[in-house]
């Protein structure tokens, strides 16, 4: 196994090296998928931001957990650092449409000897016991089967001081991302009133598919379950709706998907500098949460 490279050698660790290559290769075999690959290659500059701060912490050829690997890019690149990779991905509700894209980005990476072993099934289903020294996921927990499950394995496969860092959005704030929409209380009530509004979404490939997925996590109900596991301290950072409003006032593609009015809004409040006093909003109130669960030891 390759040592990471030092913080130093690039920014983001040659992360838009290989994403441009990725792309080139996609335009050339599989034109069609541009634009679908385009929204994942921003997500996936969004993961690595999020998540630098804790990749400088860890040695050299640590091993690391992608809970939700989408596409593979964040754990193609990972591997490509060095690290020792698992891409934690089972094609489920509402994604079925990506399959096609993520084998030609998997072929693309193997063929560079870059691919991480991908792990075909539900995180519920994740057997590893103290294997991984990092975890992480972005919007990926409100999709899984059962919130306490996951991070119950999630948690076991932690080794002792490693922790799991995900972003997904908190459902006690009244608004539905995927669907940019707002919610009213329950996810029952919300498809109710706003069925026909959702099955006949043009936000998302397979607007039936993926509302059956959301299983409306909130920030209660994960602070609820770390207290039951003991070895498990549950932080979250009050800073990603500041955030989020930026990204949503500087990055267009991001801004094109939230719609018009969020993006007024964002550009709006980074105007004004009330993003700045996001940052002291309690976290149950936030649209949006990053919580980082660490396990007990080291």
């Amino acid at each position: 196994m390759s040592a990471a490279p030092e913080a130093s050698d690039s920014a983001d660790g040659g992360l838009v090296a290989f994403l441009a290559e990725v792309a080139d290769h996609v335009a050339q075999h599989r034109p069609a998928l541009t634009p679908l690959l385009d929204v994942f290659v921003q997500e996936a500059k969004f993961a690595r931001q999020s998540i630098d701060a804790r990749l400088r912490e860890l040695p050299p050829g640590a091993a690391i957990l992608e809970v939700g690997a989408g596409l593979m890019l964040m754990s193609c690149h990972l591997r490509a650092l060095g690290y020792e990779v698992h891409a934690l991905e089972p094609i489920g509700h509402g994604f079925s449409g990506f399959a096609e894209l993520q084998d030609v980005v998997l072929a693309f990476a193997r063929s560079r000897g870059v691919g991480p072993r991908v792990l075909p099934i539900p995180v519920e289903d994740l057997q590893e016991v103290s294997r991984y020294d990092f975890a992480f996921s972005l919007n990926v927990m409100e999709h899984v089967g059962s919130v306490p499950e996951a991070i119950a394995c999630v948690g076991r496969a932690l080794r002792p001081g490693a922790s799991y860092l995900f972003i997904c959005p908190n459902y006690l704030f009244p608004y539905e991302p995927h669907f940019n929409m707002p919610t009213l209380g329950s996810k029952r009530l919300t498809e109710k009133v706003l069925g026909r509004r959702i099955l006949a979404s043009k936000a998302v490939p397979d607007p039936q598919g993926t509302w059956h997925s959301l299983n409306w996590i909130n920030v209660l109900q994960v602070g609820r379950v770390c207290r039951k596991h003991t070895d498990l301290a549950c932080s979250f950072d009050r800073t990603l709706l500041a955030t989020f409003f930026e990204r949503a006032a500087h990055d267009p593609g991001f801004a094109a998907r939230r719609g018009e009015a969020i993006a007024w809004v964002a550009s709006a409040i980074v105007r004004s500098g009330l993003s700045r006093a996001l940052r002291f909003l309690p976290a149950a109130l936030q649209p949006v949460m990053k919580c980082t669960l660490t396990k007990a030891g080291a």
